[in-house]
């Protein structure tokens, strides 16, 4: 099984070499907040510092700004091979991800609790016309959902996804380019009609998860340090 490490752009930069080892791809961005953007030269800088990794970006649901925004990062990647994978949670990215690639592409948990409600045949079809080979899964009924639509599942721990919103709870703003308040926190919040802990990172709520992995042994573990919960 692959390795992947899952961290935010200014992570990326500081990244420390005992903390990259043994894995196999840095991800680089988030699925849920559209302002972890990173630069051209520090996706470089990073290539340069970790040649043995394959490099993938995170992208999550976005505004049309910053929309913009990743449209020019991914022509600064065309014809490079900086970037082998791009993690897809908008629509509206995918005709960047053509003009500008290829990318290997895997479909975001947002996107796949879309996907999952379509019809089966359709969605398939549709992936599989755009060149998606997996998608991303924190439970085992996202991992099912992947499976049936004939992806491979890309494994993510420690917490799983709750939902996500496109206000910044740490900014109180809906700006496409923010002062990253959000860097290295995880908040624990709590309420008695609560099951389960909350915990907010980003612009999206976690949980500990429930129950095993997923029924069949995914291609890739995904870790996101960010989410490691402190008792």
């Amino acid at each position: 099984m692959e390795k992947a490490l899952l961290i935010s752009p200014l992570k990326a930069e500081n990244l420390k070499a005992a903390d990259a080892r043994d894995h196999d791809t840095l991800i680089i961005g988030s699925e849920f907040c559209q302002n972890q953007l990173p630069v051209l030269p520090a996706l470089k800088k990073l290539a340069r510092r970790f040649p043995a990794a394959r490099l993938a970006l995170a992208t999550s649901l976005l505004t049309d700004k910053a929309l913009l925004r990743w449209e020019r990062l991914l022509r600064g990647l065309r014809g490079s091979g900086l970037v082998n994978e791009v993690i897809v949670n908008d629509f509206g990215l995918f005709p960047a991800l053509e003009k500008n690639g290829p990318f290997a592409l895997s479909l975001g948990r947002l996107l796949l609790r879309e996907f999952a409600k379509m019809d089966r045949a359709w969605a398939a079809a549709f992936l599989k016309g755009r060149g998606v080979r997996s998608a991303e899964a924190d439970t085992p009924e996202l991992a099912l959902a992947a499976v049936k639509l004939g992806l491979k599942v890309s494994w993510h721990r420690p917490l799983a996804f709750k939902a996500v919103t496109t206000f910044c709870p740490f900014e109180k703003h809906f700006k496409p380019v923010c002062a990253l308040s959000c860097e290295g926190k995880l908040l624990k919040l709590s309420n008695p009609h609560l099951p389960l802990p909350l915990f907010l990172s980003e612009k999206a709520y976690f949980s500990p998860r429930r129950g095993n992995g997923p029924a069949k042994t995914p291609w890739r573990e995904v870790l996101t340090p960010a989410l490691r919960a402190k008792s």
